[in-house]
């Protein structure tokens, strides 16, 4: 009987041993033990109930894309970082652009400048990793390059113009997507190249003319499947004919098939913020402590917004309620020392979030 008893008493000692966690226990103890100083809050309960996403910014390759999330549609204001100016137009919640717009971007180190007319269609293009998308696109500028690329209804290449030092300037139409008319003029803005495709011996052929600084034809060059083809003439400035080179016949070409490769989609992959437990946990255990030392009495809902950084750090923004002034500043301290938080990612970049808190004031169940 006494070893049953020493046996019983020693399994008492020791699962209270395992099941004691020092500072879950103490700061447990120290919630229910609490009596609140002002008697009107000693039957009440302050919670965090649940929180919404009211913004997202990111940071992609030197742009900066502001999105203010609403129930249907979304507002972004985005700024490139080569630009002082903000762009704002409207998407909806898979991203699609609705409401025209042109803004300067950066894309694989291209600084390049976009129009978008919904309503007329035009180019379909993913902008960010399929972040934002249009399917009209009419006029698309790369500053770099001083090139201007204009887009048909059926999101074709429509026409190219392309401007170089020294106001020399190439402009390229497009019929079907395929270019079929290119013109060169040089500073005094007179013709010096032509390009264009032809029908020979019921072939597609591409013939080449210059012209002398006179304006007299300079020369015409055939070319079938890039290789040179036919007779190619030269002409003085005079417009006499003065050479004549044969190249190969058309039947001793061989014709070439080309592989289009498909257009390059970058995938992307988003992860989920996570701070509803950190919420549940210490903040619950913050709002206790306020609740049961404060002087003043808490009520209702609390909507309490805060800006979770990339790095995981929590700033707070706004806070309303009943005496929100009073409660502030210690909500303030709190959110900047908490740790824990996890911010959203995309393709494994954290971005910043703006988040609306719930916090509830209720009776507590008897």
């Amino acid at each position: 009987m006494k070893h049953i008893y020493y046996t019983l008493l020693y399994c008492l000692l020791l699962s209270g041993v395992i099941s004691f966690n020092p500072g879950t226990a103490i700061g447990q103890n120290k919630e229910m033990d609490c009596t609140p100083k002002k008697r009107a809050n000693r039957d009440k309960v302050w919670l965090f109930d649940s929180y919404t996403v009211l913004e997202s910014e990111y940071r992609i390759e030197q742009n900066k894309i502001r999105m203010v999330h609403g129930a249907k549609q979304d507002s972004v204001y985005f700024q490139g970082q080569s630009s002082t100016i903000v762009s704002k137009f409207i998407t909806n919640k898979e991203g699609r652009i609705l409401s025209p717009v042109t803004f300067d971007y950066v894309e694989d180190e291209n600084l390049l400048t976009d129009s978008i007319v919904p309503g007329k269609k035009g180019k379909s293009k993913y902008y960010f990793n399929k972040l934002l998308y249009t399917d009209a696109l009419l006029l698309q500028v790369d500053l770099m390059k001083n090139e201007e690329w204009y887009y048909n209804p059926k999101g074709q290449d429509s026409l190219l113009i392309v401007s170089f030092e020294g106001d020399t300037s190439l402009m390229k139409w497009f019929r079907n997507g395929k270019d079929s008319l290119q013109r060169r003029w040089n500073d005094k803005h007179q013709l010096v190249e032509q390009i264009f495709d032809t029908l020979i011996q019921g072939e597609r052929v591409l013939c080449t003319q210059s012209w002398h600084p006179s304006g007299k034809l300079a020369s015409v060059k055939f070319y079938y499947f890039e290789e040179p083809c036919l007779n190619w003439e030269y002409y003085d400035e005079k417009g006499r004919l003065v050479r004549l080179d044969k190249k190969k016949r058309l039947d001793e070409i061989t014709p070439i098939a080309y592989a289009i490769d498909p257009p390059l989609v970058k995938s992307f992959e988003v992860q989920k913020e996570n701070v509803t437990e950190l919420f549940k946990g210490a903040l619950n255990r913050k709002l206790s402590e306020i609740l049961c030392r404060t002087s003043i009495k808490p009520e209702g809902d609390y909507q309490v917004q805060v800006w979770l950084e990339p790095s995981g750090k929590l700033i707070l923004n706004k806070l309303d309620g009943e005496y929100a002034d009073v409660i502030g500043p210690e909500m303030e301290t709190f959110f900047r020392e908490l740790s824990g938080a996890r911010p959203a990612q995309r393709n494994g970049q954290p971005y910043a979030q703006l988040l609306e808190l719930t916090l509830r004031v209720s009776t507590k169940d008897k």
